[in-house]
């Protein structure tokens, strides 16, 4: 196989990876706040509350910034 060819297969991976966990990521935060909404004695400000969607949260921006930077080193290339 093509020495280029199999370091953008690399690439695809590392893309791939991080695009699969920024997705579960966002399916956890929608699922935690199901939960919640659903059961209204969760459904009130607390701070557990607050710090697992600032987590989740922090969590999917970094993702997603991860994605964004492998992308665009790649095609400064």
């Amino acid at each position: 196989m093509n020495s280029k060819l199999s370091k953008w297969f690399r690439w695809l991976e590392v893309v791939r990876s991080e695009v699969r966990n920024l997705v579960m990521a966002k399916y956890t935060f929608h699922e935690i706040q199901g939960m919640i909404k659903a059961n209204p004695r969760l459904n009130q400000y607390s701070n557990l509350f607050m710090t697992i969607c600032h987590v989740l949260i922090y969590r999917m921006l970094s993702l997603a910034l991860d994605v964004r930077s492998n992308v665009v080193s790649r095609v400064s290339q």
